[in-house]
């Protein structure tokens, strides 16, 4: 017979809401006794320690999706500049093209290529802010090329023209 005292710490601490309240269950069942009190408090044990097994499982399994795009990632942030396709990243972390998009939405909140730009536009306000080199420049060393199509997504993300950036403080 497995008894409440025979259940690791870690188990009660912390707590969300729902453990607390089996927990408080499990409480009341062994102290009213009875015959089957044993039986009931222990059934209510193993579905507490199943519940947490489950919580376990859905944190680790997030954490190891996560874990799957890291590759594509880091190289984005260390070649932002760089084009990329969104083919190129999912064979980077060994994923189909579409679970690739589906798993980066779910764990960054936007596109790779949405996620690439976002880290132009803020190296971007980096080199404006320094002021060595013109709006061009800039966006050619981003990776964007093309400096209407840079002025356009800069003014979009962050609500300023670059030139504005560059002669701000």
């Amino acid at each position: 017979e497995v008894a409440l005292s025979d259940a690791p710490e870690a188990l009660f601490d912390p707590c969300p809401a729902a453990f607390r309240l089996k927990i408080s269950e499990m409480v009341r069942v062994r102290r009213h006794g009875g015959l089957a009190s044993g039986l009931q408090s222990n059934s209510l044990l193993y579905d507490l320690i199943y519940h947490l097994a489950v919580e376990k499982f859905i944190e680790q399994s997030k954490l190891s999706g996560y874990q799957r795009i890291v590759p594509a990632i880091l190289y984005l942030e260390q070649h932002a500049a760089q084009d990329v396709t969104v083919r190129e990243l999912a064979a980077m972390c060994d994923m189909s093209v579409s679970g690739f998009r589906r798993m980066f939405h779910r764990y960054c909140g936007m596109s790779p290529l949405q996620y690439r730009n976002a880290l132009r536009i803020r190296h971007a306000c980096d080199l404006l802010r320094v002021g060595e080199y013109n709006v061009s420049e800039v966006a050619e060393r981003t990776g964007f090329g093309n400096v209407y199509y840079f002025s356009r997504a800069f003014k979009k993300a962050t609500g300023k023209t670059p030139s504005s950036v560059m002669r701000s403080p």
